[in-house]
């Protein structure tokens, strides 16, 4: 039967479909080579080899792995609980009809998508309106169920952006607050203990790009990964790209990707106000335009992230 041991003195399996039984004999129908259908021991898994490193990602075939190997469980790194926060209370939900000085809470879906895209947990809360009482509540909750708190809004210096003076009352240190980037300048860092707070700009491109380029590799880092960043790939830039006032910063542009000619080339996906949600829709990738470039000619290169391809770095 398969799996059985090799009988003594046997050298080559024939399966059954090859033989022809007459009588007391047994008749070999094919001709087969030395050492067929034999599974020899230490073939798959020699004896003290390695067989999974740290860091490895246990897909279904990493876990059969393990189990035919005898462990029956192994020390792994659990899925983050990454909370999302969305603040304003000129936020409506999305199948309502947003009335004067209202908006869809795009963000929410949006941020969930992404956790949920990285590998780790999104715990769902609700909207949280603009009063320091409701976002210090909602933060205390966030913190005690989750590994990562993203709040979306309420960072910058308005009259009711209450996200950083609670956090400092709870005793947060803030590790950084604007970043020379566009768009997502407004976005701010803060660890309170073993958690880990991003407080993520309340415009949606602003919102997604910051989660793609610092949130997503810091839950992959907290989760074990060894690979932390998508692949970068030159491309030929087809259009003009002109930063004007904002030529101090790095820009993401949000691009659209095509092989012609045996090289990669990139174009917009069109206006890139920090608004306009479906640049990111359309996106194959990420230009990345450094902070002391202010002008892309069409037909230079420059460096793009495959933000649909996993990380390779």
């Amino acid at each position: 039967m398969t799996g059985a041991p090799l009988p003594a003195d046997a050298d080559t399996i024939v399966h059954v479909e090859a033989t022809r039984t007459e009588g007391d004999d047994v008749l070999i129908l094919l001709a087969l080579k030395t050492g067929t259908n034999v599974r020899s021991a230490g073939e798959d898994m020699k004896d003290g080899a390695i067989v999974l490193a740290a860091g490895t990602v246990l897909r279904p075939g990493e876990v059969g792995v393990c189990a035919a190997a005898g462990h029956a469980t192994v020390t792994v790194c659990p899925r983050a609980r990454v909370a999302v926060l969305t603040t304003g209370s000129e936020l409506v939900d999305v199948a309502l009809v947003p009335g004067p000085g209202q908006i869809r809470d795009a963000n929410a879906h949006s941020l969930r998508a992404q956790v949920a895209a990285m590998g780790a947990e999104p715990v769902v809360f609700a909207r949280v309106a603009d009063t320091r009482v409701a976002v210090r509540s909602a933060l205390e909750q966030a913190l005690a169920q989750s590994d990562v708190v993203l709040t979306n809004g309420g960072i910058s210096v308005g009259d009711y952006d209450f996200v950083k003076d609670v956090l400092q009352e709870m005793g947060a240190e803030l590790v950084f607050w604007h970043v020379k980037q566009k768009p997502g300048k407004p976005m701010a860092f803060w660890t309170l203990g073993s958690r880990r707070i991003v407080g993520l700009p309340g415009n949606p491109v602003s919102c997604m790009v910051c989660v793609e380029e610092y949130v997503r590799p810091l839950v992959r880092h907290m989760m074990g990964h060894a690979l932390l960043y998508r692949p970068v790939r030159t491309a030929v830039f087809d259009e003009r790209y002109t930063k004007g006032a904002d030529a101090g910063r790095t820009h993401f542009a949000r691009v659209r990707l095509q092989e012609r000619d045996g090289a990669l080339h990139a174009t917009l996906t069109g206006p890139q106000g920090s608004g306009i949600l479906t640049s990111m829709a359309l996106a194959a990738g990420i230009a990345v335009i450094p902070e002391n470039t202010p002008v892309v000619e069409a037909g230079q290169t420059i460096h793009i992230q495959l933000t649909d391809l996993p990380e390779d770095h």
